[in-house]
């Protein structure tokens, strides 16, 4: 089969429908309409991202606590990278909006971290797409921004659960919460 449903290209992909729905609209995936209006996914196209990830369409989903990091700025990566491994927390780093869903929808981590301005799908997309979503009720999702709290306002702000630290971050602030909530998703698993 060359095209795939809306459904199944999120199942593929770990992703909900509506991300998937987005990615296509935003140029991410290639699709098209039925004669009946229901939206056909290349199976191509979504073969393309999993590459891109590293990954194909036989792979298994990735279990346990884990943090995903959605930044742009190398600068930063390599901070949280350091931070992180300082910690001993296995962390997985994305660049925008896009890559962060699809590690999130891959890896269903314990804590998501997200910078609010990057190209492609910011932050605030981002954010707005996964809150909500029941198989992610139990991963704390945290804003690491440079913008004030009224620039955040200025863009629709944010669902009142997620927190949000301001730049430069404190890092000794990001370790107690990272760890408090790697250590409660580890005792939910037993």
């Amino acid at each position: 089969m060359d095209a795939m449903t809306t459904r199944q290209a999120a199942q593929v992909l770990g992703v909900s429908v509506r991300t998937v729905q987005l990615w296509v609209e935003a140029g991410a995936l290639a699709a098209w309409k039925t004669p009946g209006g229901h939206r056909r996914v290349s199976r191509a196209s979504v073969e393309g991202l999993l590459k891109r990830e590293g990954k194909s369409l036989d792979r298994g989903r990735v279990l346990g606590p884990q943090v995903v990091v959605v930044e742009d700025d190398p600068g930063m990566q390599r901070l949280y990278r350091a931070a992180f491994d300082r910690w001993d927390v296995p962390l997985l780093v994305a660049g925008d909006g896009f890559e962060g869903l699809l590690l999130v929808g891959e890896h269903h981590p314990s804590v998501v971290i997200a910078d609010l301005q990057m190209p492609g799908m910011d932050g605030f997309a981002m954010v707005r797409t996964l809150v909500g979503r029941e198989d992610l009720a139990h991963t704390l999702l945290l804003v690491v921004t440079g913008l004030s709290d009224l620039e955040i306002a200025q863009h629709g702000g944010l669902p009142a659960e997620v927190p949000v630290l301001h730049k430069p971050v404190q890092l000794k602030q990001l370790e107690e919460i990272v760890l408090k909530q790697l250590a409660q998703a580890a005792g939910e698993a037993k």
